[in-house]
C-alpha cells in the first residue's frame, strides 16, 4: 500500500471493507503489505485519528485484481483455394471487457502481406490472400500489465483455382493399337487422371501421366478423359 505517512500526534490506520477478504499485514504502516485479494475489487480505507483533535480523515483505495489472461483460441488450420486476390474471415473467442484483441501476419509466403479489416476484433476478414500459407496470430492482452498475453495461430493453406482440363488435340490413327496421349500437365494442389468412357479395351498405363501410353485400342472411335481435380478445391 501507499498511503501518505502522518506524524506528531496523529495516527493512521487501514481498514478493509466488505465483502473483500484482503488481510493487511501491519494496519499502522501506511505502506503495509495487503494479501488474500480477491478477483475483481477491493477496497481498503486509511483512516487518521488525532489524540488532541476530534476530526477524523479518511481516504480510500482501490485496489482491483483481474483474472488471468482469457485463453486465445482462434481454431484449426484451414485450406481452402481462391481466384486471384481473396479474403476469409477469421473467427476467434472474445475477451473480457478489460482486454484487448489484436489480430497479426506471423509469417507470409508472398508480398505484400495480407491485411486485416479490422485487427481489434475478434471477427475480421483477412484480405490480399493469394496462393501460399499464411500463419495468423491472436492475441490477448489484460489491462493489468502483471498478466500474461495469451495467444494462438492459425495457418491459412491457400490454393490456387482448380487448373483448367486440356486432353490435348484429337487424334487420327491408322492401324494401331496404342498411342500416347497429350494432355496439359498440372501442378500445385491440381491433380489430372485419364479414364475411358465408355470402358473398353483400351487402357491407359499411367492414369496419372499427362503424356501416358494407352493400349488396347480398336477400330473405331475411343474416348479418353483428362479429369482436373484439385486437393482443396
Amino acid at each position: 500500500l501507499q498511503a501518505v505517512a502522518v506524524s506528531g500526534t496523529s495516527t493512521g490506520r487501514w481498514s478493509v471493507i466488505a465483502p473483500s477478504p484482503a488481510l493487511v499485514q501491519q494496519v499502522n504502516n501506511p505502506q503495509s503489505t495487503v494479501t488474500d485479494l480477491a478477483i475483481g475489487d477491493n477496497q481498503l480505507i486509511w483512516t487518521v485519528t488525532d489524540s488532541l483533535c476530534s476530526e477524523v480523515n479518511r481516504d480510500t483505495v482501490l485496489i482491483t485484481v483481474r483474472p488471468p489472461t482469457t485463453p486465445a483460441v482462434v481454431g484449426a488450420d484451414t485450406a481452402f483455394c481462391i481466384t486471384g486476390n481473396g479474403s476469409f474471415t477469421l473467427r476467434a473467442n472474445t475477451a473480457a471487457s478489460f482486454e484487448r484483441v489484436r489480430w497479426s501476419v506471423v509469417s507470409s509466403d508472398f508480398s505484400p502481406s495480407p491485411s486485416f479489416s479490422d485487427a481489434l476484433s475478434p471477427i475480421t476478414n483477412i484480405t490480399g490472400l493469394r496462393p501460399g500459407r499464411v500463419t495468423v496470430r491472436y492475441t490477448i492482452t489484460s489491462e493489468a500489465q502483471d498478466c500474461v498475453p495469451t495467444f494462438d495461430e492459425i495457418v491459412l493453406t491457400v490454393g490456387a483455382a482448380t487448373a483448367e482440363a486440356n486432353a490435348g488435340p484429337d487424334q487420327l490413327l491408322c492401324d494401331v493399337n496404342a498411342t500416347t496421349l497429350n494432355a496439359t500437365p498440372v501442378g500445385g494442389n491440381s491433380r489430372g487422371a485419364w479414364s475411358v468412357l465408355p470402358v473398353s479395351g483400351a487402357v491407359v498405363a499411367d492414369a496419372a501421366n499427362p503424356a501416358s501410353v494407352v493400349n488396347g485400342l480398336v477400330q473405331g472411335s475411343t474416348t479418353l478423359v483428362w479429369t482436373v481435380r484439385d486437393q482443396l478445391c
